[in-house]
């Protein structure tokens, strides 16, 4: 086995085994963010091949709190003003791949792009970028999304909404 397999099998051991209770209500950052993080930074750091190899495993023992992860570094992202925090929820989606249903990674993309466009970040490009790092359907998405119509982009079009709260912006499921 790989140092890279290693690596990216510690990290995914990690984010299993963490008991963090209540992610998406968590203060932003936590510690379940930093190891989700991780194995997005070394995602984005591996080779096309280490990539397919990540990509194949088996996301569904943490897709839940990928998905979270899309949606907390939105927020994030916002509150920091940092397109390097929605570019990590969005690599987060491509390694979540489908792993459960298709439409829970797709809502997510409405939270990512909004801040992107509230930071004044150029959501095509930004989320270009994010699809760059694979060729698995989410990626084919993601560059996509974007290129909505705005109804069909809008929070409101996926049942979010963006709330201020005592520790700055989040994004709520209704």
């Amino acid at each position: 086995m790989s140092v890279f397999e290693n690596k990216a099998k510690d990290l995914f051991q990690q984010i299993v085994e963490d008991k963090t209770k209540n992610y998406l209500n968590q203060p932003i950052p936590c510690n379940l963010d930093e190891r989700l993080r991780a194995l997005v930074e070394l995602f984005v750091s591996a080779s096309t091949q280490e990539r397919k190899m990540m990509l194949f495993m088996d996301t569904r023992r943490i897709s839940g709190a990928l998905l979270g992860f899309a949606e907390r570094m939105a927020a994030a992202g916002v509150r920091e003003n940092s397109p390097a925090r929605l570019l990590d929820g969005l690599v987060a989606l491509i390694i979540e791949n489908y792993s459960t249903d298709w439409r829970d990674v797709i809502i997510r993309m409405a939270p990512l792009y909004h801040a992107a466009v509230r930071i004044g970040v150029d959501a095509e490009e930004l989320f270009d970028e994010a699809a760059s790092y694979s060729e698995n359907e989410v990626a084919g998405n993601l560059s996509a999304f974007p290129r909505r119509s705005p109804e069909n982009r809008s929070l409101e079009a996926f049942g979010y909404k963006a709330v201020v709260e005592p520790d700055g912006i989040r994004y709520r499921w209704a």
